[in-house]
């Protein structure tokens, strides 16, 4: 299978589901939009755009969304604004997880901010 089929399965993502490339590209800061949003569609469909477009748009999607990825690896329960680890079982953990080394394989990024967001969302016990 391939991240981007992971991505879809493991997150429910639909046609009718996954944010339009054109929202993504006009917002390319997920951590910064409208704190009603759903993160179990938002952040992957970020990084759904991130696997089919890459380096593209100079990369201020795929850039914000891993700085996003690493701040909400970054938080401690639920009750955190930014919870969407918390959200997540751990077979998407598992795809965050992944989608976190794809990027650092084969885009060009903060290598030192992508390994700290890894570290975070490694799960123990894992088949990764």
């Amino acid at each position: 299978m391939t991240l981007e089929t992971d991505i879809k399965r493991e997150f429910l993502l639909t046609k009718e589901n996954v944010i339009p490339d054109e929202f993504i590209v006009s917002n390319p800061d997920e951590v910064w939009l409208n704190s009603g949003i759903d993160y179990m569609i938002y952040v992957p469909s970020y990084m759904l755009w991130c696997v089919k477009n890459g380096d593209s748009d100079g990369n201020l999607v795929t850039d914000y969304t891993i700085t996003a990825l690493a701040e909400f690896g970054r938080a401690k329960s639920l009750e955190n604004k930014l919870n969407f680890k918390f959200l997540c079982n751990n077979e998407q953990r598992a795809v965050v997880y992944n989608f976190l080394n794809w990027c650092l394989s084969n885009l060009i990024c903060n290598e030192e901010q992508v390994l700290r967001a890894i570290k975070n969302w490694h799960i123990e016990d894992s088949t990764i």
